[in-house]
C-alpha cells in the first residue's frame, strides 16, 4: 500500500506512520488496514482519494474480497473466484471482472480476449497401439487468414498422473519446462505438424492434448486466458502398451 501525504496532515494506521513524507508498506493478502488522519491546528481534512474515497478522517479498508462478478460482451454473467466461460463463435470479446470488498468497496478491470481463429486437430485417433505411427496436424479452420499479428503456438499434454509436459521444438520433443512449441509464427502458415513419431512400449496411458495460439512471448500457464489468440482445442487419446492384434 502506498500513501501520498502532506506535512500538515500526518497519517497513522496499521504498522504505518506517515508525517511529512510519502510512505509505502507491504501487507499480506486479506489484511485489514485502518488509517487515521489528524490535521494540525489551522488545517482541515478534505477527504481521501483512491481505494478509500471518503470525507471521513477514519478510513477502514478491508483487503478481503467477498464477491467476484464476471460479465462478457456477449451478455454472459458469472460469479466466483474462478469461472469457466464458453464463447459461441471465434471473435473478439471483452471480459469484465468486478470485485467487492467487505466494506462494499469495488474494483473493476476489463480485458479483451481475441478468439479470431478456429483451431482444429487433424488426424488424431482415439486409441493408438505400440508400433503405430502417430501423425497429427493443427489446422486453422477458417476461410481466409484473419490473424493480423505474430503468435506463439503452445501444445500442452496432460498425462495420466495429472502432470503436464510440453511439446517443444528441440532435439528432445517433450519437456517438463513450460515452453512454446513454435514462436513468432507468421500469418501465412495455417497448418502445423505437432506430432510425428512411432509409439514405443512403455508410453501407455490416457492423454489429453491442449493447443492454442498465444500472444507472442507470453505464457498461458502463468498469464492466463487474456493472452490467448485463438480457441483452445482439446483432444483426448489413449496410448496402449500393446500392439494391435489382427484377429482375422
Amino acid at each position: 500500500m502506498k500513501i501520498n501525504t502532506f506535512a500538515n496532515c500526518p497519517i497513522t494506521g496499521s504498522n504505518i506512520n506517515c508525517n511529512s513524507n510519502n510512505c509505502e508498506e507491504q501487507y499480506p493478502e486479506n489484511t485489514t488496514i485502518n488509517l487515521l488522519v489528524e490535521p494540525k491546528d489551522g488545517y482541515e481534512f478534505g477527504g481521501w482519494n483512491g481505494v478509500c474515497s471518503s470525507s471521513n478522517a477514519d478510513c477502514s479498508r478491508n483487503g478481503k474480497i467477498i464477491d467476484y462478478v464476471w460479465k462478457s460482451s456477449d451478455k454472459q454473467d458469472m460469479s466466483g473466484k474462478q469461472v469457466e466461460i464458453t464463447f459461441a463463435k471465434p471473435e473478439t470479446y471483452n471480459l469484465t471482472l468486478t470485485v467487492t470488498g467487505e466494506n462494499d468497496t469495488k474494483d473493476e478491470v476489463t480485458k479483451t480476449i481475441h478468439f479470431d481463429n478456429k483451431l482444429v486437430i487433424s488426424g488424431m485417433k482415439d486409441v493408438y497401439h505400440v508400433d503405430e505411427h502417430i501423425v497429427v496436424d493443427l489446422i486453422e479452420n477458417i476461410e481466409k487468414n484473419s490473424r493480423s499479428e505474430r503468435v506463439d503456438l503452445w501444445v500442452v499434454i496432460q498425462m495420466s498422473d495429472g502432470n503436464f509436459i510440453y511439446r517443444v521444438n528441440d532435439l528432445n520433443p517433450f519437456s517438463f519446462e513450460q515452453k512454446a512449441f513454435l514462436t513468432s509464427l507468421q500469418t501465412s502458415k495455417l497448418t502445423h505438424r505437432i506430432f510425428d513419431f512411432q509409439l514405443t512400449p512403455g508410453s501407455g496411458g490416457d492423454y489429453t492434448i491442449y493447443a492454442a495460439y498465444v500472444e507472442e512471448g507470453k505464457n498461458p500457464m502463468t498469464d492466463g486466458h487474456v493472452v490467448l489468440r485463438s480457441n483452445i482445442v482439446i483432444r483426448h487419446t489413449i496410448l496402449s502398451n500393446r500392439a494391435d492384434i489382427d484377429l482375422n
